[in-house]
């Protein structure tokens, strides 16, 4: 999340202020005073009053994070006893650190800035229950084990009083009454209330930063790490679990409280360590290094962002940011993965030949690709589970293609359907089916690519029988993800992307789901799935399928010039020269091996694609000086969508266009359409020497 660069660079301008001196004590005190009583109180009141009433979901909410805090809350406890050996006291004070989050001065006003209004009241639940039950059941076992038992009920009355007095919890209480009470606010006072709401922000993680300069960081840096350990991974992963699994909550409400949990230990451990003198110095420590540890994750990411040279940049970022499962899913091949590894490998063993001394003014990419014009001869191949890289992805992606100018492919295996993309583009997309052995579903399918405008269906035909990837099986790969152990430490660093899943309607397969027979959810489609592809199919299907289309055709895997020829003899648009992305036969050529073969046996009489290892705008070249009409990539772009969305497809396609525009120009050609093989220095057995 890029916006946690800007917040802690407050944290830390202020904590440079104070230890520079430039604040004193007295005026760090100051401005706390002003972020406690007014500041943060006039944003909850204000964002309060403005919220969705949803009080119902209170309980849910309240339950899906204490619960598990709680827990963890005495797990942490009996580590510290019994591990550690500390006393009841100075444990209870570690497990305090171990969940109770910074939910006021960092958390208030992120929440309300990434989801305005609708966060508000899940805020202040959140808010008001770690000042209840959290801080008063630790201070209760302080007591208990340093004070008199007998005066346990003085104490819950002190902390009864506190609730009442801390004018955040009231403000967020006072807004929630006169948000169900209709009552209005006069327009300047809610202008009023307002500036002072938009001071809290930085007011507060300024005044944050400063006052952790006023700690000692010293002692305990070795003793604390576990603490820290606990807060910022295991405290948001069992909240998440519990939340997701458990609750049937808003979206933005599991955002809240997830994110919640995920925040730095709270300055007021330390304030309840200084009061009862247990180890503050080391409680000081412990919040000083989550809070900059949280630091670490967010800056890396922007700053990878902020120069992306290469499609292994945004590979690298995409990584980092989406679940392994899906990472796998994405970045794999079948068996051994020989052919995977090849099919990128074997362009390495084409050069180019640099030319100089020629006009390279007013140079052009453009092309046509099935009679479209085109910013440059490529497209985007279908990929399955794009919605699972990234919310909503298939819908990003085909808006980042039409508003670059090339032709995206939507995938039958979608997150999004068909009428969610063409909902939200306005140029035809391309529509990829596979060859199911379901006529009545084919049928109802292509009817439905017809009234959504799609220009072409592209027919995968290598997929009748589906190759074995190992980490799909290893990972239980599902959409959505099946919640496990091995799942679920993953999910919890991987917020970001939960996130912005939380918020998304679609999840499972739209294309599918209640649209094949006896597809209703999830669990049904995994049977259908295993029977659905037509193992007997052959040529005169595929002449089957595209009468039932009636409109442009793609024919997608040709892999041998036989079947090439009998893709021209159906009266094809096009073909793919593809192995799947070497996710299919393992132990297959690379597709850039056979391209020359198949360019030979057809080139002049059909559009032949490219497709399989493409990660550069070099790639894209050769693939063109071979013979290729055009080019189709696939992880390229979903490196880029999962690493910033529809942002990030669009530097995918910027990045591989500049490396095309100027590789073609190094190589002596002002239009992409005039380059042939005379750029190239092909190896003499490039295309095999084999017996057969």
């Amino acid at each position: 999340m890029n916006l946690a660069l800007p917040f802690f660079a407050l944290i830390f301008t202020g904590y440079l202020a104070a230890s520079a001196r430039m604040l004193s004590e007295h005026t760090v005190g100051g401005l706390n005073t002003f972020v406690f009583y007014f500041a943060l109180p006039a944003l909850l009141l204000v964002e309060t009053y403005q919220a969705p009433a949803a009080t119902r979901d209170i309980g849910s909410l309240i339950a899906g994070y204490y619960l598990p805090g709680i827990a963890l809350f005495f797990a942490a406890l009996l580590i510290a006893r019994r591990l550690i050996g500390l006393r009841l006291a100075d444990a209870a004070v570690q497990a305090l650190a171990a969940v109770f989050s910074n939910v006021g001065f960092i958390g208030l006003p992120l929440v309300i800035l990434l989801f305005g209004s609708e966060a508000a009241l899940p805020a202040v639940a959140i808010v008001m229950g770690d000042t209840i039950v959290m801080l008063g059941l630790a201070t209760a076992l302080i007591e208990a084990d340093l004070g008199d038992p007998r005066a346990l009920s003085a104490l819950f009355r002190r902390i009864a009083v506190g609730v009442v007095k801390n004018p955040i919890v009231m403000a967020g209480v006072i807004g929630l009454t006169l948000n169900l009470t209709q009552v209005p606010i006069a327009d300047p006072l809610m202008r009023y209330g307002g500036l002072l709401a938009d001071a809290a922000g930085p007011c507060a993680l300024f005044a944050l930063g400063a006052t952790l300069a006023g700690r000692p960081i010293s002692q305990g840096a070795g003793e604390t790490a576990w603490v820290c350990l606990l807060k910022l991974i295991v405290h948001p992963a069992l909240v998440a679990v519990a939340l997701i699994g458990l609750f049937d909550l808003p979206p933005v409400w599991v955002a809240v409280g997830i994110l919640q949990a995920a925040l730095p230990v709270a300055a007021n451990v330390y304030v309840l360590a200084q009061r009862y003198q247990l180890r503050p110095a080391q409680t000081s420590t412990g919040i000083f290094f989550s809070t900059a540890l949280g630091i670490i994750s967010p800056t890396a990411e922007a700053n990878e962002v902020a120069v992306i040279t290469c499609i292994d940049d945004l590979k690298r970022l995409y990584k980092r940011r989406v679940p392994k499962m899906f990472y796998d899913y994405c970045e794999t091949g079948s068996w051994t993965e020989q052919t995977f590894q090849e099919n990128s490998s074997d362009f390495q063993s084409i050069y180019f030949r640099q030319r100089v001394a020629i006009d390279m003014t007013n140079r052009t990419t453009a092309g046509q690709m099935l009679g479209e014009d085109v910013r440059m001869p490529v497209a985007l191949s279908p990929v399955g589970l794009t919605g699972m890289q990234h919310a909503d992805g298939e819908i990003l992606a085909a808006k980042a293609a039409e508003d670059f100018g090339v032709p995206f492919t939507l995938s039958t295996l979608s997150i999004c359907s068909i009428e969610d993309v063409a909902a939200e583009t306005t140029k035809p997309f391309w529509f990829q089916v596979y060859t199911l052995s379901d006529d009545d579903f084919m049928r109802r399918l292509m009817e439905r690519a017809r009234a959504a405008n799609c220009s072409a269906i592209v027919i995968t035909l290598d997929l009748q029988v589906q190759g074995q990837r190992h980490k799909d099986l290893k990972n239980g790969l599902s959409a959505p993800p099946k919640l496990t152990i091995k799942s679920i430490a993953n999910l919890a660093t991987k917020v970001s992307w939960g996130l912005e899943m939380l918020g998304a309607k679609r999840r499972t397969f739209g294309n599918v789901v209640g649209h094949a027979q006896g597809v209703t959810d999830s669990s049904s489609l995994s049977s259908w799935t295993a029977e659905a592809f037509d193992h007997s199919l052959d040529w005169n299907r595929v002449k089957e399928l595209m009468d039932m289309w009636g409109g442009k055709v793609v024919l997608k895997g040709i892999m041998n010039r036989a079947d090439a020829e009998r893709a021209v003899e159906l009266g094809a648009d096009a073909i793919v020269v593809s192995n799947h992305g070497g996710r299919q036969l393992d132990g297959a050529l690379s597709s850039i091996r056979v391209l020359p073969d198949i360019i030979e046996a057809v080139g002049d009489r059909i559009e032949v694609y490219f497709d399989s290892g493409v990660r550069s705008g070099q790639d894209i070249l050769k693939a063109l000086a071979l013979g290729a009409d055009g080019v189709m990539i696939g992880r390229a772009w979903v490196y880029g969508l999962g690493a910033m969305g529809q942002d990030g497809v669009t530097k995918a396609l910027e990045v591989l266009h500049k490396e095309l525009d100027t590789t073609m120009a190094l190589c002596g050609h002002r239009d992409i359409n005039e380059v042939n093989r005379e750029i190239l220095h092909i190896p003499e057995d490039f295309e095999g020497r084999w017996a057969n």
